[in-house]
């Protein structure tokens, strides 16, 4: 739901507007929530999303290995064809995909899960401590979102063609970046470090222990919220400015660890039961969902489909998201009552396997 909601700010066109044109369309309710998103959800959604992709890479190599597979080579089948969803959802769906980064860091999982627990921990704060602070002494600035004037995307995406809206999104994933090189690679660092951290939470099998764990893991969970938040206040203040403020992008990578540590304990409470029976088959099909997603997005939003965008403040956003949230949760529930996988999950474990796979419940 977070990470759907950040890529809707983008496919809704907020973030293709001029400050004026964001202000014409902008009331009080949507500058309350669009500052709530941002503190509490903006970098940390991706974040969670993140920690969960290297817990689920870590029970795949754990369970293919149980099995006596040959389990490196279907691994990295699987790696490559995620790769391949990810370049299909920058084209066809939505331009800001993530899936082809999971896919390059999780090559690393592997060699990372060989390494003591301590070792994998103690990489992973290297990751996310050493390379702020190194390019801080180097002079980089802050990461910067993109350029508050993007109209040309606002026009092609605002096309009833749906040709122009591929080709322009191919044009902003191979090369609108809105950043440089080095703080790109401060964000692709943070993200190898959630992985390892997830890696290490799946070797501990933390996600089956949960009710074992909670002595621990609610303090450290309600801990990294609360220090997170306190870095993203002193970021949003300005207070602490370059080069250290650098170090400050740790903020998203807590929080969303926090973010992960409370709801696992949430849902694995009593108080958690319907939550988690209604949730599960979504999560379940968490791949069909982020690629349906952005599609959805598209439906509501770029000229092909009802041609709102650009129209809306981040408040009727939000509600559109949660309608979308709401939708996919239902078909998930739908689908999985007469087939074992979601349809997205089903194709890449057939291509994976190199063999057809049951579908049928």
């Amino acid at each position: 739901m977070g990470v759907l909601s950040i890529n809707l700010l983008t496919i809704s066109g907020l973030t293709y507007l001029t400050p004026e044109m964001r202000g014409a369309i902008h009331g009080t309710a949507d500058r309350v929530v669009a500052y709530l998103v941002a503190v509490f959800v903006e970098g940390k959604a991706l974040a969670a999303f993140s920690l969960m992709f290297g817990i689920s890479f870590s029970l795949l190599i754990g369970r293919m290995q149980a099995r006596g597979e040959p389990w490196v080579w279907i691994y990295m089948r699987r790696l490559g064809l995620l790769a391949g969803m990810g370049l299909l959802n920058a084209a066809f769906f939505f331009w800001g995909d993530i899936l082809t980064t999971y896919a390059v860091l999780g090559v690393f999982l592997p060699v990372a899960a060989l390494l003591p627990i301590p070792v994998i921990l103690g990489l992973a704060a290297g990751l996310l401590v050493v390379p702020p602070v190194a390019f801080a002494m180097l002079g980089e600035l802050p990461p910067a979102p993109l350029s508050d004037d993007q109209l040309p995307s606002l026009r092609a995406f605002a096309s009833d063609s749906y040709a122009v809206t591929v080709a322009h999104n191919w044009a902003l994933f191979t090369g609108a970046t809105g950043e440089g090189e080095g703080l790109r690679l401060i964000r692709y660092t943070e993200l190898g470090a959630l992985f390892l951290i997830g890696l290490a939470a799946g070797i501990s099998n933390v996600p089956s222990r949960l009710a074992e764990c909670r002595p621990w893991l609610a303090p450290l969970g309600w801990s990294l919220v609360g220090v997170g938040l306190l870095l993203e206040a002193l970021r949003a203040s300005g207070l602490i400015l370059v080069p250290g403020g650098l170090l400050l992008q740790n903020a998203d990578a807590l929080v969303g660890i926090g973010y992960v540590a409370l709801v696992a304990l949430w849902l694995d409470g009593r108080g958690g039961g319907r939550a988690r029976a209604a949730l599960a088959p979504l999560g379940a099909m968490a791949l069909t969902g982020y690629l349906m997603g952005g599609l959805l997005g598209q439906v509501v939003f770029y000229g092909w489909g009802f041609g709102q965008i650009g129209r809306h403040g981040t408040l009727t956003v939000m509600a559109v998201a949660a309608a979308i949230f709401v939708l996919l949760a239902v078909f998930a529930q739908l689908w999985l009552r007469h087939f074992r996988q979601g349809p997205w999950e089903w194709l890449w474990r057939c291509l994976t396997r190199l063999a057809w796979q049951p579908l049928l419940r």
